[in-house]
Order: structure tokens, then C-alpha cells, then sequence
């Protein structure tokens, strides 16, 4: 029984509240028999709330369950940084009912713990090649490694977690590594995993495209401001080309001048316009945009990190002040 840190395991709800419950309390039970000092997080919404207060007698027997209660008005990729956040082990891993048996959470852990890096699971075999084209599209588009090998569950150690959370794309950095990312995400191998389409899976899928855009928006914009500044550009060479034939060529047809300074100087005028936009909105998106983890609404909990602990008192002959301690043991 592993002593030395204090572990999180976090859950988000994606179907039928009370079957996920079940396999989140044997996961409890396990984790109870390998470490000392732990916790495990179940993020539902509020709608299934009765479901798992059915469960009442069940929950009283389950050590260290937090059941967190969201009011369901995020996504499903922003409620999983939502939970990571309530947590408060070293190490924290994100993970889904349904890789319970794909991944050893346990295992994970403990390696994000030892090596201090990121761990991110990932298939040993790809069992669905339907969704390549999907996740290709995503990573030219994004600025994130999507690989559709990669799992869901990860593993991180407390300082990496902060640092990813201040972001305002901590919902993605929770499922992808960043191109540009200054911590290289390590991967961990797990079972392939064989699961029937749905329309819980494709409204994730959705969840993850919309995530992945929104957060790429300020690139779009930039590299929009970057295609306006090339057409300003041409718009002043197609008026200076203008000026040219106008005084050093005697052929030109009635009108043509004018009608030529007129359309570079409009092209000119709202490419130049919309590059400015563009670059001031790049920017003031990224400095408003953050997440919102105020869909938090409640808590269930039956924590208790201190019930295998006692306290003894050593007494010695030494006349210092200091010679009654109090000393705590597991």
C-alpha cells in the first residue's frame, strides 16, 4: 500500500449515472486496497442527482467518494477541468468510467508521481479507423496533437495541473498535447478499446470539434488579418500600376483611371480595415477568454483522510519545554 502520496481520481459523468456509479465505487474499494491516503472524484449533473441519492447506503460504505454536482450548462471536456480543479491530490488523474478496465489508473499514477510528467494514456491498437479523416481534420486546424489513439485518461502531477488549469484552454490541454507544449507529454500504453457508436459519442465528438475551433479562433484571425494585409498590398500595386499608365501611357480608354483608383483605394481601404479588426479582435479574445467553473452547484462526500491515524503522547526526561510531543502516526 503505496503511503507516500495523495491521489485523485477524478470522473465525469457521460450516460446512465447510477450504472457509472457502480463501477465507481469497485474502483473505490480497489483504490482503498492501494493507497493510504486517497480520493475519488464523480462529477454528475444535477439532473441525475436522484439517481444516485437511490444509492444512499451504497455511498455511506464508499471511502473518500466526492460526488460533485454541476448544473450541466458546460461541456463535457470543460466539466472534466471543472472537477480536476475540486481536486486536491499530488497527483491527479482524469479518467472515464467506460477506461476503467482499459487503463490502470493505479499504475498511471504512480509513474506521473515518480517521473514528475504528465502522463497520457493511448490505445495499443486503433479498433475504429472510421474517424481518422475527423481527428486529421482537427489537428490541421488546431494547435493540439489530436491523435485518435489517445484515451481520455491522464495523469498529472499537482504543479503541472496548476500551471494547465490557469489556462484558458485547460479543457483541451486536459485530452490533447499542444504543438507548442514546454511539458512533453508521455504516453501510457493501454488495452484497445472497442465501443459501438452513439449519440453520447457523437455529441462529444461535437463538444471536442467546438472546443478545438474556439480555441484555435485567434489564429484564424491572425492568419485573416495576414491574408488582408497581402490584398492591401495588391490594392496599392494595382493603384500605383494605375498612376503609371496614366502618366506614361496615351492609350487608355476613357474613364479606365478612374475607375481603377476607385477600386484599388475601396479594396485597399476595407482589406486594410478588416486586417485591423481582425488582429485587435485576435487579441482581445485572448485576453477575455477563460473557463468558467461556476457550474459547480454541490457536493456529496464521505471523506476522511485521517481515520487510520492515531495519536500518542511521548513523554521524556529532557528538561526542555518541548520535552511533551505530540506525534502522529498512520
Amino acid at each position: 500500500m503505496r503511503r507516500d502520496f495523495l491521489a485523485s481520481f477524478c470522473f465525469v459523468q457521460e450516460g446512465d449515472a447510477a450504472k457509472e456509479l457502480k463501477t465507481i465505487l469497485a474502483f473505490t474499494q480497489k483504490a482503498a486496497a492501494h493507497y493510504l491516503y486517497f480520493e475519488v472524484l464523480y462529477m454528475i449533473r444535477s439532473a441525475a442527482l436522484s439517481s444516485v441519492e437511490a444509492a444512499g447506503g451504497l455511498l455511506s460504505d464508499a471511502k473518500n467518494l466526492r460526488i460533485i454536482i454541476a448544473d450541466g450548462s458546460g461541456g463535457y471536456y470543460r466539466r472534466r477541468a471543472a472537477v480536476a480543479a475540486e481536486a486536491i491530490g499530488e497527483v491527479v488523474v482524469i479518467s472515464a468510467a467506460n477506461e476503467i478496465g482499459c487503463i490502470d489508473c493505479f499504475d498511471i499514477a504512480d509513474r506521473a508521481f515518480e517521473k514528475d510528467r504528465i502522463h497520457l494514456a493511448r490505445r495499443n491498437r486503433l479498433s475504429r479507423m472510421f474517424y481518422h479523416p475527423f481527428y486529421a481534420a482537427l489537428r490541421a486546424l488546431s494547435a493540439y496533437r489530436v491523435n485518435p489513439a489517445d484515451m481520455k485518461t491522464i495523469a498529472a502531477p499537482r504543479e503541472k495541473l496548476a500551471a494547465i488549469l490557469l489556462r484558458p484552454t485547460a479543457a483541451l490541454d486536459l485530452r490533447f498535447e499542444p504543438k507548442h507544449s514546454v511539458d512533453n507529454y508521455e504516453r501510457y500504453r493501454g488495452v484497445s478499446q472497442i465501443e459501438k457508436p452513439s449519440a453520447l459519442k457523437f455529441r462529444e465528438r461535437y463538444d471536442l470539434a467546438i472546443e478545438l475551433l474556439t480555441a484555435s479562433v485567434a489564429d484564424f484571425l491572425r492568419a485573416y488579418a495576414a491574408f488582408s494585409l497581402v490584398v492591401f498590398l495588391c490594392a496599392i500595386a494595382y493603384g500605383l500600376y494605375a498612376v503609371g499608365l496614366y502618366f506614361f501611357y496615351e492609350g487608355l480608354e476613357p474613364g479606365w483611371f478612374s475607375a481603377a483608383i476607385v477600386q484599388a483605394g475601396s479594396v485597399g481601404f476595407i482589406a486594410g480595415g478588416i486586417g485591423l479588426l481582425s488582429l485587435g479582435s485576435a487579441e482581445i479574445y485572448i485576453k477575455l477568454r477563460a473557463e468558467d467553473r461556476s457550474q459547480i452547484v454541490g457536493e456529496l462526500s464521505n471523506t476522511s483522510f485521517f481515520a487510520a491515524n492515531r495519536e500518542i503522547n511521548v513523554e521524556t526526561d529532557d528538561a526542555d519545554p518541548m520535552s511533551l510531543r505530540k506525534e502522529t502516526v498512520a
